[in-house]
């Protein structure tokens, strides 16, 4: 009985833990959900990308009558050990996101304010079901210490095979 009560404790606590990082993680997708809101981005779809025959690219986007030239380097990707230069985005007509106070800061093809939005939204559904399966736990310690066994014992398998 008193394994049980351990395997119960230590299922708990991993949980409780699990839980603390799912909180923090949730406070940092608000504070950036917030701090997007604040910068108030404004959609342009003046905007074109050409591509340079080094595969950087040239970002071309109006905003208030005022033309933006911006220069994009190529992203580098390792695919098997093989290293490949590719250009960053699609070329082409774009959408381009910037902040109403600041036309240099921008976001090509999604809304930053929106990505944070989701991101804090699925945090928050997170969070919520980590912490109904840890007041479930807490008040069925023997189910919890079932639970704790079964992972103990995963682990200690996973440990042991490699």
């Amino acid at each position: 009985m008193a394994v049980m009560q351990g395997l119960a404790s230590y299922q708990i606590f991993k949980t409780g833990g699990i839980l603390f990082l799912v909180l923090i993680l949730f406070c940092v997708s608000i504070y950036f959900t917030i701090s997007n809101i604040n910068k108030h981005y404004t959609e342009t779809t003046i905007c074109n990308i050409k591509t340079n025959s080094d595969k950087s690219q040239i970002v071309t986007y109006t905003v208030n009558s005022k033309t933006y030239l911006k220069n994009i380097p190529p992203s580098e990707k390792t695919i098997n050990n093989v290293k490949t230069i590719e250009p960053t985005y699609t070329e082409g007509n774009c959408k381009l996101y910037y902040a109403s106070n600041n036309p240099d800061d921008y976001s090509i093809n999604f809304n930053p304010t929106i990505a944070s939005e989701i991101f804090a939204g699925i945090m928050f559904v997170i969070l919520i079901v980590v912490f109904i399966w840890f007041s479930f736990l807490r008040s069925h310690r023997e189910f919890a210490g079932v639970v704790g066994g079964i992972d103990i014992a995963d682990n200690l398998m996973h440990r042991y095979r490699e």
